[in-house]
This record gives structure tokens, sequence and C-alpha cells, in this order.
């Protein structure tokens, strides 16, 4: 078990089903991850010799093997990978950078204006 911010890409090109706990015999939601999406996951949990994976914001779980749905509602668990890992915490907790403005320039007409001649 892997707890963090880790970021993961769907490389599936079926889009990807969201269950309700971490286990291939349960409830899938109506939603689905979609082919070349980025998304956050804040778990990551080795069970029944799979790997799922914890949506942030606790919008359910996906498996890192390819899911296929039956008519029916059964649940077959592939061997190829449906999920790539892009980033882990420390990657992802570097400050931003913060850029600074340069001084702004005064307009011509403002400067010939505030230029005194001598009499």
């Amino acid at each position: 078990m892997k707890t963090g911010n880790f970021l993961y890409r769907i490389v599936s090109p079926a889009p990807v089903p969201i269950f309700t706990a971490s286990c291939s015999h349960a409830p899938v939601t109506k939603a689905v991850l979609l082919p070349g999406s980025t998304h956050k996951i804040c778990l990551e949990l080795q069970q029944e010799d799979h790997t799922f994976l914890r949506l942030s914001h606790r919008r359910g779980w996906i498996c890192e093997q390819k899911v296929s749905l039956a008519s029916n509602g059964t649940v077959t668990i592939g061997s190829s990978k449906a999920v790539q890992h892009v980033l882990s915490d420390q990657s992802m907790m570097r400050p931003a950078r913060i850029r600074h403005r340069p001084p702004r320039r005064k307009r011509e007409s403002q400067a010939a204006s505030q230029v005194v001649t001598p009499d």
C-alpha cells in the first residue's frame, strides 16, 4: 500500500470504469475515465493480484489493468495496463515559479509633459 499524491494517465483505448471499492466484485459507478485523461491518485493498493488506485476526492477506485464489463454485469480484469504512472509526490510538490513583472515604463506622452524646459 502506498499513500501520497500521484498522477496517472489513462492509456487504455476504451474508457476505464470506476469501482465503488477496491475489489473486482465491487459495483461499478456510471462514471468512466476517458482515454488520454490524467487523474490524481491518493492511494495504491495491491489486492486480489491486481493493483487498485484510489481517485482523489473520494471519487472511487480504478484498476491498473484493463477491465472489461459484460452486459450481465460480470467484470473481467485483463493483464495489460489501462493506466500509466506520470508523476509522484516530489515532482508535484515543487514550489510554483514566481514570475516577477518588470517595472512599467512611462509612456512617451507622460514623459514629455513632465520634462521642464528652462525659460
